[in-house]
């Protein structure tokens, strides 16, 4: 029928009253009506042999023929063949020919018979129909299966291992729908094998094969809800919600339908209308214009409904989606697991890794508190396991060199392992976490050579609880949405626990900054009462210092005067260079002494980190001092009256230590209007015969500290 003339069309049978006479009595006494109708199924294959075997592809010893069993078929158990088909002439089956008897130690399927290829596309309720005479011993088998990918996979509908002797043809229905409905490549094998050496039977018979349904014509569908999508980070109250619709009927649909979405369960619906038409096959992507609130964090429940007048296929009007909404984490993160599973959740086919209180013999409790995650789901972890433990997502935007530390423990074979990966694609790719060389305080895997369950390095063997850290690879940086997944792995071995995981924390590499000196004061002739103090700040780090990174620096006067301030860069210091900071305190300097200074920086999480393993010196602090000079002791004497000037000279003198002055500056004032005015640079002031009324001196020693004296 493969214009579909009689879809839908159903049987509704009766017998009248007194309609059947027997032995001249007539019956029912009452007309006889059964409630219901049978509906009339479409055949998508219907075979009775007569025109041969072209719909089967038949191997070895299952044939078409003409059943006639003959005097040496002498089947030691069971029954021969029958002496004809079920209709007509022709049927398929075992060893028609010759003895009719099938073969010992058959190989698994070694006679079958395959239908052609069939398109049940559109097709719903397919139920395949067929009449049987078999005769096998329980330990050979018959077999019926089907493949939806045009024979490249089987699945058996039907096996059997007991014990069957028919003699008569039985009708057998089998309903494969849930496995063949609106499929397009299906097969259909019949087979015998493997078989056993007890007995002597005959095999399979077959006739009247039919395969049915019901042909759909109008079916709209949702195939898929595309977005949200499964363990993403960060959502919001508004967030759009995502479906792929299908035209999955016969006919171009050209009515308007309405799609819904629930996210409780379907007590309450989002509900919009859609007008455009599909053709046949369409699909197409909607995206409904209300938005969702999916911003607490956990799993929620996406249900998807569609609805079309007169569609015939409703198993295909609700689809679900269930995902989890994950935290998107801003560093520092720590994470002990006391309270909750911090949102890490276990995957794996063995249910391997568990969250709680640790009960094995070696894993038997927590690093902190009383939880951890471990691989103690089932006691000793499974052989030839694969399972993982993945985070929530961390926001890398603006972090330059993150770190993750954790504590582990193991108990695993040398074989078996344990390791990090991250992603920064939702979990699109995954990607290992190497060991830093640079950095030889870290502690990461204690495996160098490859583990073979894992094919890469990690963690194995027998440890306490150790304190693992490790530099993120320059990959994660400013990236939105990080993920990191624990892979655990295992080969043929047995007698071990596995691995427990407890206090995790994700950081920005600490600020490694420290004072390289110290800029003012410095050593002079004078200070001020109210003296600044300015610092030079080094970074020493692995990283630039930026605006957010806070340096907290102190200053030790004399042992007796401390300065503290909290100081901030404008933009960034790169790595290697340096900044000057004054301190918002002044102090009093005036007094002529030394002063002796001790400078430092006490950043937070500004440890040894970087440093070799016995390297335990700081780059912290800066040790200084500063001397006021003061004023040279100097004077050129008392005022001196003579009436014979040209008898002596002036002198400048030299310094209490008997050194010169480095210079010597000169003035007097002859001229009274004038003032005083430069007459010369040099020890002596004047010569002989000269008048003069008032002298000036400057004296200047090596450390540029000024005296002034005068004369008359």
């Amino acid at each position: 029928d493969a214009e579909h003339r009689y879809r839908n069309y159903k049987v509704d049978m009766k017998i009248d009253k007194n309609k059947i006479k027997i032995n001249g009595i007539l019956y029912p006494i009452a007309e006889l009506n059964p409630s219901g109708v049978r509906i009339v199924n479409e055949s998508i294959l219907f075979d009775d042999f007569e025109n041969g075997s072209t719909k089967w592809n038949l191997t070895s010893y299952f044939e078409h023929g003409i059943p006639n069993p003959n005097d040496n078929q002498q089947p030691s158990a069971g029954n021969p063949d029958p002496t004809s088909a079920h209709s007509g002439q022709y049927v398929i089956g075992t060893m028609l020919q010759n003895d009719g008897i099938y073969e010992h130690n058959l190989d698994t399927n070694a006679y079958t018979a395959v239908s052609k290829t069939l398109n049940c596309h559109y097709y719903k309720d397919i139920n395949l129909l067929f009449y049987r005479w078999l005769n096998k011993h329980f330990n050979d088998i018959a077999t019926i299966s089907v493949s939806t990918d045009d024979g490249t996979t089987w699945k058996d509908i039907w096996n059997n291992t007991v014990y069957i002797a028919e003699k008569e043809w039985t009708f057998q229905n089998f309903n494969l729908s849930s496995m063949l409905d609106r499929c397009q490549n299906v097969k259909i094998r019949f087979g015998l094998g493997p078989t056993g050496n007890s007995g002597t039977y005959t095999g399979w018979n077959i006739d009247d094969v039919a395969l049915v349904g019901t042909f759909v014509y109008i079916d709209a569908a949702i195939t898929q809800i595309t977005t949200p999508e499964d363990k993403s980070c960060g959502f919001t109250d508004k967030e759009p919600i995502r479906i792929n619709i299908k035209n999955a009927g016969y006919n171009d649909i050209t009515t308007p339908f309405t799609v819904s979405y629930s996210l409780d369960d379907g007590e309450t619906w989002v509900s919009e209308t859609i007008t455009r038409g599909l053709s046949r096959d369409e699909e197409y992507e909607y995206t409904f214009q209300t938005l969702a609130d999916i911003s607490e964090y956990g799993y929620h429940k996406i249900i998807a409904r569609i609805d079309l007048d007169d569609d015939e296929d409703s198993r295909n009007d609700i689809t679900t989606k269930t995902i989890l909404a994950l935290p998107h984490i801003q560093l520092p993160y720590a994470e002990n697991f006391e309270a909750t599973n911090g949102y890490w959740t276990g995957y794996g086919t063995n249910g391997t890794w568990t969250y709680g209180k640790p009960n094995g013999i070696v894993l038997s409790s927590s690093f902190s508190g009383t939880r951890c995650w471990s691989t103690l789901s089932n006691g000793n972890y499974q052989p030839n396991d694969s399972a993982w433990l993945e985070s929530p997502c961390f926001d890398f935007t603006n972090i330059q060199k993150p770190i993750i530390d954790f504590m582990l423990k193991c108990n695993a074979a040398t074989t078996d392992g344990l390791a990090l990966h991250y992603s920064v694609d939702n979990g699109n790719h995954w990607i290992p976490v190497s060991e830093t060389a640079a950095y030889p305080r870290f502690n990461w895997y204690n495996s160098t050579s490859t583990i073979s369950a894992l094919g890469a390095n990690g963690w194995n063997g027998n440890t306490g609880w150790k304190h693992m850290q490790q530099l993120l690879p320059d990959e994660v940086s400013g990236k939105n949405s990080v993920k990191f997944r624990f892979i655990f792995a295992s080969k043929e071995t047995e007698g071990f626990e596995g691995f427990a995981i407890d206090d995790i924390k994700v950081y920005e590499s600490p600020v490694d900054a420290g004072v390289s000196a110290i800029v003012t004061p410095q050593s002079s002739c004078e200070l001020l009462k109210e003296q600044s103090i300015t610092i030079k700040i080094k970074n020493y780090g692995n990283r630039a210092i930026t605006s957010s990174d806070s340096l907290v620096a102190s200053i030790i006067i004399n042992d007796n005067i401390t300065l503290t301030d909290t100081f901030y860069v404008s933009g960034i210091l790169p790595i290697g260079e340096t900044a000057d900071f004054t301190f918002k305190q002044k102090v009093n300097m005036w007094n002529k002494k030394t002063y002796n200074m001790i400078a430092s920086t006490n950043i937070k999480g500004d440890t040894l980190m970087f440093n070799a393993k016995n390297d335990n010196t700081t780059n912290n602090q800066f040790v200084g001092s500063a001397t006021v000079l003061g004023e040279p002791l100097y004077t050129l004497g008392p005022d001196i009256g003579t009436t014979q000037p040209e008898s002596f000279a002036l002198n400048g003198g030299v310094q209490s230590n008997g050194n010169r002055f480095t210079s010597y500056e000169w003035k007097d004032n002859h001229d009274q209007i004038a003032g005083y005015e430069m007459i010369l640079n040099g020890l002596n002031a004047f010569e002989a015969n000269e008048e003069r009324y008032s002298y000036k001196i400057k004296v200047t020693n090596e450390y540029g500290c000024n005296a002034y004296d005068t004369i008359d």
